[in-house]
């Protein structure tokens, strides 16, 4: 209907290529190849939703970069992504990503299409259903410091529940 989709890809498998172009051929969806630093952040600065489906992300940085240009993540719940995006929730103050808070953006469980979709069209639905709401979170997230310096203590205090050998406290 009314979304369009950006995608600046550097696919090494042929037949993802493939796939990927055969795709750009609509009017709504426009595949990039190769990586330019510089036209990833004007899309990012451009787009309303980033997506994020890693299947695994030791150390995404992506998604931070997307959040300071005003772009609200859908990810996959996995390494990185679950840390630094908690998920967002109606009527939940927002807090830091770095904090324990709800509300940064949104994310799938399960390493599926319907879930991925399912994250896509809450995100979709968030943005057209409370335009104030959606530009609460966008300014929040564009606010967010992001640095080491506030993600240290964070990790400080996983390595010191392992140390404790206390798996209540490690997340």
């Amino acid at each position: 209907n009314d979304v369009q989709f950006v995608a600046l890809v550097e696919p090494a498998d042929p037949n993802y290529a493939k796939m990927l172009r055969s795709l750009d051929e609509n009017d709504r969806i426009k595949i990039i190849f190769g990586f330019d630093d510089s036209l990833a952040r004007r899309i990012f600065a451009g787009c309303d939703i980033f997506l994020m489906p890693s299947k695994e992300e030791p150390c995404g940085i992506q998604q931070l970069i997307a959040m300071h240009y005003g772009a609200i993540p859908v990810v996959h719940d996995t390494g990185a992504l679950r840390v630094s995006v908690a998920q967002y929730q109606r009527n939940i103050n927002f807090n830091s990503y770095s904090g324990t808070g709800q509300g940064i953006g949104f994310k799938f469980s399960e390493f599926t299409p319907q879930d991925f979709a399912s994250a896509i069209d809450a995100a979709v639905a968030q943005f057209r259903e409370d335009r104030f709401d959606w530009h609460k979170l966008l300014r929040h997230n564009m606010r967010e410091n992001f640095s080491w310096f506030h993600a240290v203590n964070h990790y400080l205090e996983e390595y010191q529940a392992v140390l404790r050998n206390d798996p209540a406290n490690i997340h």
